[in-house]
């Protein structure tokens, strides 16, 4: 929605894409809050470059306001309800900042570069066809850029300044960087794809059609027989919520579902997902919410792997008491594993 309502605005300048813009870059932000802290800062930044006018516009600027206000109106009201409790929490954050892993600048660096290269060759299951595609886009732009009309190709630039700019803010946080943080930043790199390959084949001569021809029916057979292979494979990657929807159901049937105590290390020390599994079954099932002090001198640890062993070996000294035994380990995944302690 957020391309397809900039693309309309760009073409016939009606304000109401505007509200579209900014409602639909709300709701990113509110299924996944880092990509909107970058996306919404440089969506602004290059409705300014591109639309000098903008600023000046109060019927613009009103219209974008509502978009932004009805996709956070929930949040608003909440923060209102619970005296501001993430807003504080995110002040917080500026003002006092905590680092799990604080990187240097030129490593920052480095790992976004690749990031945002990886994001690019995950479009596709070859890095052969990524590269042609990547090399036909090029050449596309380079030969036939002027073909596209005035505001096509300020929808051109538009994405291509939306990237730089996430880039960039992306620079200032110094923490460990999960690939997640950005869901679904692919869609950029295929808009430019897709806007180059259509150029192709509007102005190109008969082999270098046939070349892009030939490259699309690639990528189709091949996303195909990946498609119907993992159909196929009985084990398959486990995504989403499975795996901790599993970890939470052992524990529960470990305690035939009465009250147990429960402490949990994910990385980076944020155990949301399985506290909203556990808030479903609360309300859902009636299932009793687990404790985090120790229930009849016995503790369940749900321990997930993480890369920085030490950040684990830390958690442990802090949350596992000296005066306790371990007497019962079981590996529910290969990076999940969950702990029964005694006092």
């Amino acid at each position: 929605m957020l391309l397809f309502s900039l693309y309309q605005y760009l073409k016939n300048k009606k304000s109401v894409y505007l509200s579209l813009i900014f409602l639909s870059a709300g709701f990113i932000f509110e299924a996944q809050v880092s990509f909107g802290l970058f996306l919404l800062p440089s969506l602004i930044i290059t409705i300014l470059i591109i639309e000098k006018k903008f600023i000046l516009n109060l019927k613009s600027i009103i219209y974008s306001f509502i978009g932004l206000l009805l996709s956070f109106l929930p949040r608003i009201l909440f923060e209102i309800k619970n005296n501001f409790l993430q807003t504080k929490t995110f002040l917080n954050y500026l003002l006092h900042p905590k680092y799990y892993n604080q990187k240097t600048f030129f490593a920052i660096v480095s790992e976004r570069m690749n990031l945002f290269i990886d994001f690019y060759f995950k479009i596709f299951n070859s890095k052969l066809i990524s590269m042609v595609i990547f090399l036909l886009t090029v050449l596309s732009i380079f030969y036939f850029f002027d073909k596209l009309k005035k505001y096509q190709k300020k929808f051109f630039i538009f994405n291509l300044l939306i990237i730089f700019f996430i880039f960039t803010f992306s620079l200032f946080y110094k923490d460990n960087f999960w690939h997640n943080y950005l869901e679904g930043f692919s869609l950029f790199y295929l808009l430019l794809i897709s806007i180059s390959l259509s150029l192709i084949y509007k102005n190109g001569n008969l082999p270098i059609k046939f070349l892009a021809t030939i490259s699309f029916l690639i990528i189709l057979v091949l996303n195909l027989n990946k498609f119907f292979t993992e159909i196929k494979d009985k084990d398959f990657k486990i995504d989403g919520l499975a795996k901790q929807k599993k970890v939470i159901q052992t524990l529960y049937q470990e305690n035939k579902y009465k009250d147990f105590c429960l402490r949990i290390y994910t990385p980076p020390v944020i155990p949301y997902t399985y506290q909203y599994l556990i808030d479903y079954y609360s309300r859902t099932k009636k299932y009793p919410k687990p404790k985090s002090d120790y229930v009849n001198n016995q503790c369940w640890y749900v321990i997930e792997d993480d890369q920085y062993k030490f950040r684990i070996k830390n958690w442990r000294k802090e949350n596992i008491p000296n005066n306790t035994i371990k007497i019962k380990n079981v590996k529910i995944f290969k990076d999940i594993s969950i702990e029964l302690w005694s006092l």
